[in-house]
């Protein structure tokens, strides 16, 4: 039996909060569908139940410096193309989103609420679900607390759903701890409702690069909270883990795959708590892995810039490098030998200006992406690549390091 690190125990968001449900199901139909069409399937978030243990061993295999979880003989990562699978949200021919810092006051007045200085939560910039949901989350809202409102009760309406995408965004795809919603995510809900200069923007790179910026914090003992999507990366997961040997258990009709997420895992054991999650992993071979989602949208996959081996992503709080030019095999590709690339040096943080640094290179080059076929697979990898990967597992040994 392996010897199992002692690991930190790094905290997360544990479940869909109860006032964000209940938010959700008193939207109306047509409500719910001007909601979906900028959030996708992310509301649905709440039929996952949270395993805070998969997601701390998980970060004991991440490479932070590759972008990638690096296993006994393979390598994952999440994709642009497995967010879209989960959440039904578009990416490609849509631009990526610059997070703008808000501050309290902008943030109120665009909400249609009048400047409340005796919150010092808006001082620091950050809002309450609860705050937000006894504002927005009820029919009667308006009514209640029409004293604390600018606006008519016309617009307060228009507006119900973009908070609704706040507190959301704030509180399961971009968290911070303590349950304090970043008042910035405010820019991010705006752009997605009404875009930028008549262009439709995607959050799906933003999704992606802050799951990265997470695990890598957490990983380097920088953080002891994964402000990351921690349910989406636990569901992409396990869709990886689970190895199927037939697609009997494959709901082709269902679309929606965060809502058949448990009809498709029904055969799957799963293991129970750190130990047995740990042992589970370090175990795991590449012959025993679901490399390529049976679902998969079979549009072309977006592989590289034309500049470097790898893209950068726009992420909420910073610049993150992606390399899936490292997991070819998750795209249905046989895997060759990647170009040895260190990105550490492309992880940059905004600072509290958010100031994005290189902004119009980045997008001219996510404008110009180049792009792989997504194959029929599954694929191995070329035999030459077994060689490259353990004699990079031993560099890295011979020198102190490891990846795990």
């Amino acid at each position: 039996m392996s010897s199992v690190p002692q690991v930190p125990k790094v905290r997360m968001v544990e479940g869909f909060p109860h006032k964000l449900r209940t938010w959700w199901e008193n939207f109306t139909p047509t409500e719910k569908l001007t909601i979906t069409r900028r959030l996708g399937c992310l509301p649905l978030l709440f039929k996952i139940t949270p395993d805070k243990h998969v997601i701390r061993e998980l970060i004991q295999f991440w490479d932070p410096d590759r972008v990638v979880f690096a296993f006994k003989d393979f390598e994952l990562t999440p994709t642009l193309e497995e967010i879209l699978y989960f959440t039904s949200l578009k990416y490609q021919r849509m631009g990526q989103i610059i997070p703008h810092r808000q501050s309290g006051k902008k943030f109120f007045c665009y909400l249609g609420l009048k400047n409340e200085n005796k919150l010092r939560c808006f001082e620091n910039n950050w809002v309450s679900l609860d705050y937000l949901y006894e504002r927005y989350g009820r029919s009667n809202s308006y009514k209640l607390f029409r004293k604390e409102f600018s606006c008519t009760q016309v617009h307060w309406q228009v507006r119900r759903p973009i908070a609704f995408a706040v507190a959301l965004l704030g509180t399961l795809v971009f968290p911070r701890e303590h349950g304090c919603i970043s008042t910035c995510i405010g820019s991010v809900a705006r752009v997605l409702f009404e875009g930028v200069d008549s262009e439709e923007l995607t959050v799906v790179p933003m999704i992606l690069a802050e799951i990265f910026r997470a695990l890598g914090k957490c990983k380097r003992g920088e953080s002891n909270f994964f402000e990351g999507c921690n349910l989406l990366l636990q569901i992409w997961a396990l869709e990886h883990f689970h190895q199927r040997k037939n697609m009997d258990d494959i709901c082709f009709s269902n679309i929606n795959h965060i809502n058949s997420f448990y009809d498709r895992m029904k055969e799957f054991v799963y293991p129970i708590g750190t130990d047995d999650w740990y042992e589970f992993l370090a175990h795991r071979t590449s012959d025993q892995v679901q490399w390529k989602y049976p679902l998969l949208p079979r549009s072309p996959a977006y592989i590289r810039c034309r500049r470097f081996y790898y893209i950068e992503l726009i992420g909420l709080k910073g610049l993150q490098p992606y390399a899936p030019v490292r997991v070819l095999q998750q795209f249905g590709q046989a895997q060759v030998i990647p170009l040895r690339a260190n990105m550490r040096n492309s992880e940059i943080s905004f600072g509290p200006n958010f100031e994005v640094p290189r902004a119009k290179e980045i997008l001219h080059e996510w404008d110009n992406i180049l792009t792989i076929d997504i194959g029929n697979g599954p694929e191995k990898e070329i035999p030459e690549y077994q060689i490259w990967f353990q004699e990079g597992r031993n560099s890295i040994s011979s020198k102190g390091g490891a990846r795990f």
